[in-house]
């Protein structure tokens, strides 16, 4: 059994009372009746904010979203505006171009889809074109990772996350020593044989030449066949004792000419060598690495460095000169099945496992390895418009429109000196005082016409942010800017065209009396001036126009009677 408290019942009934006025009110505006309405948008939302919770990167989730349509004709969204989030997008949707019917309603779905554990701060804007302006809501979510390993680099960027990772790595460590660190490696963790890759016999390939040594009986075996140990971070470098010097997760099976060749060189792309097998080049000072061991090479590179950053007998800064390359090889070459399985063996046998090989992307939010890692101040001012276009405004009525700002940053963009040119337009109330946009936030600016007289009417809106310095924005205005087209004015406005807006399939166009109609040519023009097919029947002095193939947006509908006489109205569909 249902029961609503007294206040509840009365909140429901002014509810519905101000959705029936409200209704009534742009009823009557639509239909030319004079009057003035400095609502909000007539494309309503069933919640302002999507709150995902917890969502974790393998399982996204999505939330409906319900636009009402409140007007008395189609409201179509052009454009679906989500935000990046550390190179990526967490939020989506399949509905990005839609059209909410009239006085009705229209559900998508929001996806959550979080690479970073990271607390997720956006918003997405709907832009409707001209007319109206575009509608925004709030995305909130928490993002988590599968893997309970790296459960202390939630909400963590920066320094703070480079320390989290290095506390975690050397958690509970276990050191193997060299020869058996060797051993798991020829023997388990790289040996097709065993680890998946379908060798009938002990098969390791060396990473910088791709030459194949198969059939031996152990390491040793396999070493006699030219092949030894690389250590992706140089011995000399600071790789020379344990638990560096045994430490799997940088260690590869190489042929013994290659490793001397690569010594203790630093890693890079080139475009001259002097030396080249297997797809690897050496130019004297630089080793470049054939494209299959690039990304192994760039993870396995500043994982050393992530781990052992304190550490006095490594030299972090060999890595310095490389690191550009090494986060470029970690996005060009992202982690494959083999990579994962490499990481899941050595993990197996020393409890440490590489974080750029599980989630490449924690890289993101370390601006760097080699040196201090800083969260920079980001301010980002994105305009959901560049321009206001109010469309025809029947004479005698107002109009207004929403200009969304986005702050994509992560430092609060502050408006000031907001300003409209011309005595047509105004703010609307409470829309033209300075604003401040939280980083991750969203604000409105909404801009009224006064009164619409049928004619053209310009302003232009400016204000100034704090982005960049101080940056200054100027946007032109514009309401019944349509009457003419490529620039020139086409006709007399006293066509009938009924209804209008267009609520039906036909309108009806009433002809001027008095007119000979044996020779008679309807057209319709959009607004870029292009003329499009038009079906009619001819009823005595009407004409029924079929409308069912026309999108929404405002056309002119024009009659060239004889050779001399047109008439010309606008529609709105």
């Amino acid at each position: 059994m249902l029961v609503l408290k007294i206040s509840e019942l009365f909140k429901l009934l002014l509810t519905e009372i101000f959705s029936m006025y409200l209704r009534k009110l742009l009823v009557s505006c639509f239909l030319s009746v004079p009057c003035v309405v400095f609502a909000q948008h007539p494309l309503l939302v069933s919640s302002g904010q999507l709150n995902f919770g917890n969502v974790v990167e393998t399982a996204p989730d999505s939330l409906p979203l319900t636009f009402t349509n409140t007007s008395i004709k189609p409201i179509s969204v052009t454009e679906t505006r989500f935000y990046s989030y550390y190179k990526g997008m967490p939020f989506s949707t399949r509905d990005s171009v839609f059209t909410v019917p009239a006085s009705g309603s229209k559900t998508i779905f929001i996806k959550f889809a979080p690479i970073q554990n990271m607390a997720h701060n956006s918003e997405v804007v709907f832009r409707t074109g001209t007319g109206w302006g575009s509608v925004k809501v709030d995305l909130i979510g928490q993002g988590k990772f599968s893997n309970a390993y790296y459960s202390t680099t939630e909400n963590v960027e920066g320094e703070p996350l480079k320390t989290a990772l290095k506390t975690r790595l050397n958690l509970g460590a276990v050191d193997l020593g060299y020869n058996t660190a060797r051993d798991r490696m020829f023997m388990n963790i790289d040996n097709q044989k065993v680890n998946g890759q379908g060798a009938n016999v002990n098969t390791v390939e060396d990473v910088y030449t791709s030459r194949i040594i198969s059939g031996y009986a152990d390491r040793t075996a396999a070493q006699n066949f030219g092949v030894n140990t690389e250590h992706t971070w140089p011995q000399s470098k600071g790789a020379d004792v344990d638990p560096m010097r045994s430490d799997i997760h940088h260690l590869y099976v190489v042929d013994a000419s290659a490793n001397s060749t690569r010594s203790n060189y630093p890693f890079g792309n080139l475009t001259n060598w002097t030396w080249a097998v297997g797809g690897s080049r050496f130019n004297g000072s630089i080793f470049e690495p054939r494209d299959q061991q690039k990304g192994r090479v760039g993870r396995s590179m500043l994982y050393f460095a992530t781990r052992y950053q304190s550490v006095s007998t490594v030299s972090i800064a060999f890595l310095a000169s490389q690191e550009s390359t090494m986060r470029l090889w970690n996005d060009q070459f992202p982690p494959n099945t083999v990579d994962k399985k490499r990481n899941d063996d050595i993990y197996g046998y020393i409890l440490v496992r590489n974080p750029y090989v599980d989630y490449p992307q924690l890289l993101n939010r370390i601006s760097s390895i080699s040196g201090t890692a800083f969260v920079s101040q980001v301010r980002n001012l994105d305009l959901s418009d560049q321009s206001i276009e109010m469309g025809f405004i029947a004479s005698g009525n107002a109009a207004t429109y929403d200009l969304v700002l986005v702050n994509n940053g992560n430092s609060a963009v502050d408006i000031s000196n907001l300003a409209i040119s011309g005595s047509d337009f105004d703010f609307a109330p409470g829309f033209g005082a300075n604003i401040s946009i939280a980083g991750g936030e969203s604000n409105i600016i909404r801009v009224k016409l006064l009164n619409s007289t049928g004619n053209p009417q310009s302003a232009q809106l400016t204000f100034s942010s704090n982005v960049g310095g101080t940056s200054f924005y100027t946007l032109p205005i514009s309401a019944n800017s349509s009457s003419s087209v490529n620039g020139s004015v086409i006709g007399r406005l006293n066509l009938k065209v009924y209804p209008n807006p267009v609520t039906e399939d036909f309108v009806v166009v009433e002809l001027p009396e008095n007119e000979s109609l044996s020779a008679l040519n309807l057209s319709i023009i959009d607004m870029h001036g292009r003329t499009l097919r038009a079906d009619y029947l001819q009823l005595n002095n009407q004409l029924l126009l079929d409308t069912r193939t026309l999108a929404s947006g405002v056309y002119l509908i024009q009659l060239n009677v004889g050779s001399a006489k047109n008439y010309v109205a606008r529609i709105v569909k």
